[in-house]
């Protein structure tokens, strides 16, 4: 609003000497509050304020106390979530696990780094801790729920144990549950499953 005044050439004066008196006031009064409503609190003997929290993209109006205009913004706090899907060269259940993981993210709308790598040799395998084909991590955690980090690493396919027998890839609220978690949200619901084996 201001700059608009300001750049319409009828108000532009006006507005400079009314935001150059706003300044000049709330320096003598001591005034802790937004300067540009120093002149018209000190007449009218009110205390509007303006409160601005910067913290995202994310931006709401509401009205506070009598008076009192509040700007809040918000955000996920922290770094986006990060989904790593690694794999092995033809791996079968590969671009499953992958569709798998790009649904679940767009249903939850979450805003997670995707990645992929493909692990080519035991010597690649070990760096990454990887236990098999497909292997899903969110956040450096493995998807499973109860799937131990020291696990031997291997190049071969990767089994996990469902409710109702072997699977080639993870469940899916597995990774529901690993996104919602590492995107601070509460409504992760799923229990512990059996770890995964490889064959």
């Amino acid at each position: 609003m201001f700059l608009a005044l300001y750049l319409w050439e009828p108000t532009s004066d006006a507005t400079l000497v009314f935001y150059g008196a706003s300044m000049l006031l709330a320096a003598l009064r001591g005034y802790g509050g937004c300067e540009v409503l120093a002149a018209s609190n000190w007449l009218l003997g009110r205390d509007d304020q303006v409160a601005v929290r910067c913290s995202g993209p994310s931006t709401a109006w509401s009205i506070g106390e009598p008076g009192r205009l509040v700007m809040t913004t918000t955000r996920q706090e922290g770094r986006r979530p990060l989904i790593e899907v690694l794999y092995v060269h033809d791996c079968p259940h590969y671009q499953g696990a992958l569709g798998l993981v790009e649904r679940v993210r767009t249903e939850l709308g979450i805003d997670a780094e995707l990645r992929t790598s493909l692990i080519g040799d035991q010597a690649a395998a070990e760096r990454a801790r990887f236990p098999g084909s497909p292997t899903i991590r969110v956040d450096d955690r493995d998807v499973e729920p109860g799937n131990p980090a020291s696990r031997t690493s291997s190049l071969a396919c990767r089994l996990y144990r469902h409710e109702h027998g072997l699977a080639g890839q993870p469940a899916e609220r597995w990774i529901r549950d690993a996104l919602l978690a590492a995107a601070g949200r509460t409504d992760a619901t799923s229990a512990p499953q059996p770890r995964s084996t490889t064959d």
